[in-house]
């Protein structure tokens, strides 16, 4: 698939014309890094993506990307919206933080919700 088919195909998942429409202009800019860089993670050449220091097979990171949707990534920009440690490589750390989304968000979700109703 090409860069700007799967682009395309990214987007849909996402719901990335809503996305742009609830979000100001810089947050846009946050979901369209998103958009570029699930889309260059699919379109790479090599076997293995480097998360965290680690190799992953890509077939392992495109398949989480791939069960992507408009709440995923809302969670993703809540996550480095709350992220004041300075970051040396944004690139790599946002990286991170999408491959470890699909996995995290619901714990994080369950976490809040018992804050409020117990915390």
């Amino acid at each position: 698939m090409s860069y700007s088919k799967y682009m395309e195909f990214v987007k849909s998942l996402i719901d990335y014309e809503i996305l742009k429409q609830d979000y100001s202009k810089s947050d846009t800019q946050l979901v369209d890094a998103i958009v570029e860089l699930m889309t260059e993670v699919a379109i790479s050449d090599g076997d293995y993506i480097t998360i965290s220091g680690k190799k992953v097979p890509k077939s392992v990171v495109v398949s989480r990307f791939e069960k992507y949707d408009m709440m995923t990534v809302q969670y993703v920009m809540e996550c480095m919206k709350e992220n004041t440690s300075d970051v040396k490589n944004i690139k790599q750390y946002l990286l991170a933080v999408m491959y470890n989304a699909p996995v995290t968000m619901g714990a994080y979700y369950q976490q809040k919700v018992n804050h409020d109703l117990f915390g």
